[in-house]
């Protein structure tokens, strides 16, 4: 028991490091005055930093899951350890550090468990994100402000999908679990700015 405690706390904490901040300072920009970090970094400073700054979140999502995996724990376990990945990120523990909504990290776990227990069925949860993302690279030519919807309707089929095809109750826990600290995080971090977008 204390073994899982830990390695969910050390999840946690690998999801707070603060990688997008430390990008952001280092191209000028301040943190707690940018609503989304991915998008400022997109539109002020390049491409290329945005990117980085999303792999590495996304990064934050798969490598707890997969250490966990790999240590043989349980599926609640290694799913909370993605779900602790993305609360870290989204509140992490130093107080003036600037937590992002979670959506890249929380993916990044959510696409691990689903190829670490051959969930297949799960990845149809990529396909409202994918579309987005395409017309925002090719209609819109930077983030979409759809991207949130996008998101929630992934997040909200992962555990219903994880359910449906009977997955063990750990992991569809850990995916609802995650759905509502994603809501959670929106709702407290501009929701009423991005619905008047």
């Amino acid at each position: 028991m204390l073994a899982e405690i830990i390695l969910i706390g050390s999840a946690y904490l690998f999801g707070s490091l603060p990688f997008a901040v430390a990008l952001a300072r280092m191209n000028g920009l301040d943190p707690p005055q940018e609503e989304d970090l991915h998008v400022a970094l997109w539109h002020k400073v390049g491409r290329r930093p945005a990117f980085l700054a999303g792999l590495v979140d996304f990064l934050k999502g798969i490598i707890p899951v997969l250490v966990a995996f790999g240590l043989n724990m349980s599926p609640a376990v290694v799913a909370f350890c993605g779900v602790a990945a993305a609360a870290g990120q989204m509140w992490p523990p130093i107080r003036r550090a600037h937590g992002e909504k979670g959506n890249t990290t929380g993916g990044g776990a959510a696409i691990t468990l689903i190829l670490v227990f051959k969930a297949y069925p799960m990845l149809f949860a990529a396909i409202p994100p994918i579309i987005v993302i395409i017309l925002a690279l090719f209609v819109e030519s930077g983030p979409s402000r759809a991207m949130p919807i996008g998101n929630l309707i992934a997040f909200v089929m992962l555990p219903t999908i994880s359910w449906l095809i009977g997955q063990p109750s750990g992991v569809t826990l850990g995916l609802l679990t995650l759905l509502v600290i994603l809501i959670v995080r929106r709702l407290t971090a501009g929701l009423k700015a991005d619905l008047g977008k």
